[in-house]
């Protein structure tokens, strides 16, 4: 064959398009799965399929158009992918989790196997690793029915967002991908953690009774005479995000067994060395009753391990530097002494809260901070560190804190004002 009938050749197939590809625009894209046990079949799932017109804003800078921007389809299947086909069938294109950037776990499920997902996000192609990963309180049908941002148009755009300011901005909150999900739980080192995700009501209070509410005839007011109490109303559903959800991962199968509040997971990155930005309150040194907001500015954490034998004690080296960002009650005080004794008070502050956190996740045997990955270098072959069995040996891992706050201000960014 001559050069040029090759190039015939190659030019025709390379014209013809890829083996199995999908237009965009006969797809229906989902952008959050939701995950829970089924009644009838093993497998509940909820998918959120944008509606690319209603989310796109419009020439004149507004929204889009009109209608909610999404649709939300539940089916029950033997498997995820058994359940996405049963959703295909209810929708006049095919479904394709290529944009999905969420996948939400309802509770139930996390707490008895949430290993369902790993398969399917590790073997099918379609399916992307960057997905971020979350559990839910209640059910994650629940959780993308009511999910009804304010703010973005796309609910899959809030929900990321939500996510990642509780992450960078205030440490409140873990950032998880289904791959780094997938590795902890096949790590012996480490145990899977996610967000913690709740909705709740948000209410709308009504004016106390005498101060402007409806009169009557007489001038007495629908809610009586010189009443009090206020009254609220339900309104729109409001999502928080409530610290981390914690796994445990045995007999094959990987179980949410608790969760650290949003203080708790403020400590648990720390000790992972991923805290970027966080703050804790404390009493203000002299004024008991006042409380002041210390925000951390720059934070490390290094953990030194000792063994002997069986017996291992770790100490987390921790770094801050920090300011005091307010003070109940415009309290002047700026002296050396002072701020010596704002350190003080926030070292120990900060001490607390990190021996909380490991205490709890001992209690619940769940290495969520990655000890074990510290404590393993101390072991000379893999032979022996499995021997050793570091699941079972994590709550007996004897752990101190050494901190060093320093507070680099606790005064003023522009003159207090002067009493005439």
């Amino acid at each position: 064959m001559t050069m040029v009938g090759l190039l015939v050749i190659l030019t025709g197939v390379a014209a013809g398009g890829c083996y199995g590809m999908r237009e965009l625009e006969d797809l229906s894209l989902i952008t959050l799965l939701g995950v829970d046990k089924g009644k009838t079949d093993p497998i509940l799932v909820t998918a959120v399929v944008a509606i690319p017109r209603r989310i796109r804003p419009s020439a004149a800078g507004g929204g889009g158009g009109e209608g909610k921007p999404v649709v939300v389809v539940s089916r029950e299947g033997k498997s995820i992918v058994h359940a996405l086909q049963r959703i295909d069938e209810s929708l006049a294109r095919n479904v394709t989790t290529i944009e999905t950037t969420y996948v939400i776990l309802g509770e139930e499920l996390a707490r008895e196997d949430a290993s369902c997902i790993l398969d399917v996000f590790t073997r099918n192609l379609e399916f992307r690793h960057t997905t971020l990963i979350a559990v839910c309180q209640g059910t994650a049908q629940d959780f993308l029915m009511r999910l009804s941002p304010a703010v973005e148009a796309d609910p899959a755009t809030y929900l990321v967002g939500l996510t990642t300011v509780a992450y960078n901005d205030l440490g409140t909150s873990p950032l998880v991908t289904v791959h780094e999900f997938v590795v902890a739980s096949t790590t012996l080192e480490s145990e899977p953690f996610s967000p913690y995700l709740v909705t709740t009501r948000k209410t709308q209070e009504r004016v106390p009774p005498g101060q402007g509410g409806e009169k009557k005839q007489g001038g007495e007011s629908e809610a009586g005479q010189g009443g009090s109490r206020q009254e609220s109303q339900e309104g729109e559903e409001v999502v928080a995000v409530q610290g981390a959800a914690l796994f445990r991962v045995s007999g094959g199968k990987i179980r949410m067994v608790g969760t650290l509040d949003p203080k708790e997971t403020m400590a648990a990155l720390l000790m992972r060395g991923e805290l970027q930005r966080g703050n804790i309150e404390i009493a203000l040194p002299g004024a008991p009753d006042r409380q002041s907001i210390i925000r951390f500015h720059h934070v490390s954490a290094h953990p030194k391990v000792k063994r002997s034998g069986r017996d291992i004690q770790v100490t987390y080296n921790v770094r801050v530097t920090a300011s005091l960002d307010e003070a109940q009650g415009q309290f002047q005080e700026v002296s050396p002494q002072f701020a010596s004794a704002v350190a003080k008070t926030s070292t120990e502050e900060l001490r607390a809260l990190l021996e909380r956190t490991i205490e709890k996740l001992k209690s619940l045997r769940s290495d969520s901070v990655n000890l074990g990955m510290s404590v393993h270098t101390k072991f000379a072959t893999w032979k022996e560190w499995e021997e050793f069995d570091w699941p079972s040996q994590f709550p007996e891992t004897r752990v101190s804190f050494d901190i060093k706050l320093f507070v680099f201000t606790t005064g003023f960014t522009s003159r207090p004002p002067v009493p005439r």
